[in-house]
């Protein structure tokens, strides 16, 4: 195999992981906005976590992740994340624990980091 080829096949797979990581940030972001439309006594807007849901889709869309496998990413963690943050919201710890530290690395992927 050419080091060209082996650099591409690798630049590939990243690019992938990226995509997919970034995926499951829109689902994460997703979830906590339609749960806070669901709960208007929340107080606050769902508009913020709608909006880094878009931003993750786009990094998604960037990454090569496109059209249906992106939104199929999405939709199959979104079930998951919506039960997440209404642990958040119903005080579980552990719910608070996981949900910190997931939206804690969705902000290091937007840092590129």
């Amino acid at each position: 195999m050419t080091p060209l080829l082996a650099a591409l096949i690798l630049a590939a797979g990243t690019a992938t992981a990226d995509g997919e990581a970034a995926a499951d940030c829109a689902a994460l972001w997703q979830g906590v906005a339609l749960e806070a439309a669901d709960n208007p006594s929340l107080g606050g807007s769902p508009d913020s976590a709608s909006l880094l849901a878009r931003q993750f889709s786009l990094g998604a869309a960037a990454a090569g992740l496109t059209g249906q496998p992106l939104r199929s990413a999405i939709l199959e963690a979104l079930p998951d994340y919506r039960l997440l943050y209404r642990g958040v919201i119903a005080e579980d710890a552990q719910s608070r624990a996981l949900f910190e530290r997931r939206s804690a690395e969705c902000a290091s992927l937007l840092r590129g980091s």
